[in-house]
């Protein structure tokens, strides 16, 4: 399964993104994203804040049990667990 990974915003205002394996990701990095991917609405409900100015938006797209499933977050209601994997992943 492929992960879409996206980063936008900043100061400068770029967009970095690339696709990563489930299978490539750590145990750990795998039960984060499987924890969050089980309820998106949930996360839907509080993942952004667009008050905020030269901050980060992390996006993610991946399949979860046969449903498209899609996470956003920005600088203040992303859990650091999920801000690792992006600084892992994203160059």
């Amino acid at each position: 399964m492929t992960i879409q990974l996206k980063r936008e915003g900043g100061f400068v205002g770029t967009t970095d993104k690339t696709n990563v394996e489930f299978e490539q990701l750590t145990t750990e990095e795998q039960n984060t994203l499987n924890k969050w991917a089980e309820s998106p609405a949930e996360v839907a409900e509080k993942s952004l804040n667009n008050n905020l100015r030269d901050a980060f938006t992390y996006s993610l797209a991946m399949k979860k049990d046969g449903k498209n499933v899609s996470l956003k977050f920005d600088d203040t209601t992303a859990p650091p667990k999920i801000v690792a994997i992006f600084q892992k992943y994203i160059h």
